[in-house]
């Protein structure tokens, strides 16, 4: 077992692959992971723009007066 999956160095000299097996340390893709981390972080940014925007945006009031009239018998005595 080689633990190059794990720390970035060789760990000495290959040894011959059985077939079917899978070894620790194989090739791995890593622009899989590079791209999973640049959507998420991407995912992060938006997410964080747009709570920026809830929270600091200046949107305009309704101007009208809104005015209701009430029945008396919703309000009992």
């Amino acid at each position: 077992m080689t633990r190059r999956l794990f720390v970035n160095r060789d760990g000495g000299a290959r040894q011959p692959r059985r077939p079917g097996a899978t070894e620790l340390g194989g090739s791995t893709d890593r622009s899989m992971g590079r791209l999973t981390i640049i959507l998420v972080g991407a995912l992060v940014l938006a997410a964080l723009g747009g709570a920026l925007y809830l929270a600091y945006g200046n949107f305009p009031t309704p101007s009208t007066p809104v005015e209701k009239m009430l029945p008396d018998a919703r309000f009992p005595k």
